[in-house]
C-alpha cells in the first residue's frame, strides 16, 4: 500500500552436510516507513546473517544509518545483540536475536525490528539458520 518501501533486497541461504551447517543472510536498503499516527522512520542499508553448525550459532548485523521523523538517531554500524532504541512512541530493536523453535540449533537474526504504538510491527533483514537431528 505504499506504506513501507525499500530498495535492494536480497537474500540468501547455504546449507551443507558432512559437516552439517546453516548459514542465512538478507540485505535491505533505504527503507521508508511511513504510518498514519506515527513519525516517518527511513533507514539506510541494513543487513543480517545467521550461521548454525551442531556446535552452536552466531550473528550479527549491520545498521548503516536510521531517522525519525527526520532526526538522525546516533546508532552503532554493528550494535550489540537485541539492542533496544524508544524515541517518539517508537520502539527499534537493533540486531535482535532468537533462538529458533524447535531445532537442535538455530538462531534468527533481525537487523532493525520496528514496533509502534501497536500500529506497526515490521521486521527488516531477517536471517535464519538452524540445524536439525546434530
Amino acid at each position: 500500500g505504499g506504506l513501507i518501501t525499500a530498495h535492494t533486497l536480497c537474500a540468501n541461504v547455504t546449507t551443507s552436510v558432512n559437516p552439517g551447517a546453516s548459514a542465512a543472510s538478507a540485505s535491505v536498503q533505504d527503507a521508508t516507513i511511513g504510518v498514519l499516527g506515527i513519525p516517518t522512520i527511513k533507514i539506510g542499508l541494513v543487513q543480517s546473517t545467521s550461521n548454525t553448525t551442531c556446535a552452536g550459532s552466531s550473528g550479527s548485523a549491520t545498521v548503516t544509518s536510521i531517522s525519525v521523523a527526520g532526526v538522525p538517531l546516533n546508532i552503532a554500524l554493528h550494535p550489540a545483540p537485541n539492542t533496544t532504541i524508544s524515541v517518539a512512541g517508537i520502539t527499534l530493536v537493533l540486531n535482535e536475536q532468537l533462538p529458533v523453535a524447535g531445532a537442535d540449533q538455530g538462531l534468527t537474526v533481525n537487523a532493525v525490528h520496528v514496533k509502534a504504538l501497536g500500529l506497526l510491527d515490521v521486521v527488516l533483514a531477517s536471517s535464519t539458520s538452524d540445524i536439525h537431528n546434530c
